[in-house]
């Protein structure tokens, strides 16, 4: 690639930065890794070109401290030393956000933390962590707020929960609209 001044009309940089036409995917490096793919497979390289992995996967997460994995179309979570957190026996695993890492036996979901332990069963419909300890959840249709211990903060009883901000949510029933600070534990607003 060449970097042009387009209103110079001339060339800043030859090569501004090199192609890697080995790997056959390629995504945006995040925290200094970025995944790839080759022939053989899934892996992560740094900005170096070094692999992260000795041997590729059959397909990898995000880059993070633990990385969902595919192995034989069952998916876990490894480390990035590679050793196995979360042995590979989920329909699909996805990157930890916020302390918890979603796992999914289809079509339901549940959690396990960094250490593998199972923290909301697979049970649920859908997650969307608000805080670290707090997620909204849909079962059978309805939605709710439970914490990460299993504890009941607003019954799945609602027609639908919604982020609002980083700590309000917007609860919705069938005629009416509320607020709910998550971090205070307060409702603070009622809309007609």
């Amino acid at each position: 690639f060449n970097f042009w001044n387009i209103r110079k009309g001339e060339l800043v940089s030859k090569d501004w930065f090199e192609s890697y036409t080995e790997y056959k995917e390629q995504a945006l490096f995040y925290d200094g890794y970025a995944k790839v793919k080759t022939d053989e497979g899934y892996n992560f390289v740094d900005t170096l070109g070094t692999m992260l992995f000795k041997q590729p996967y059959q397909n990898l997460g995000h880059y993070a401290k633990n990385i969902a994995f595919e192995k034989n179309g069952e998916w876990g979570y490894i480390n990035r030393s590679s050793a196995t957190i979360v042995k590979p026996i989920y329909d699909r695993t996805y990157s930890f956000n916020n302390g918890g890492g979603i796992v999914e036996l289809e079509p339901l979901k549940g959690v396990v933390n960094k250490t593998g332990d199972v923290l909301l069963d697979v049970f649920y419909e859908q997650f969307t962590f608000i805080t670290d300890s707090v997620l909204i959840v849909k079962s059978r249709g309805y939605y709710g707020l439970i914490s990460i211990n299993k504890d009941t903060i607003i019954p799945i009883q609602y027609k639908y929960i919604e982020p609002y901000s980083n700590s309000v949510v917007k609860i919705v029933s069938e005629n009416e609209q509320w607020y709910y600070n998550v971090v205070i534990n307060k409702w603070i607003k009622k809309e007609d």
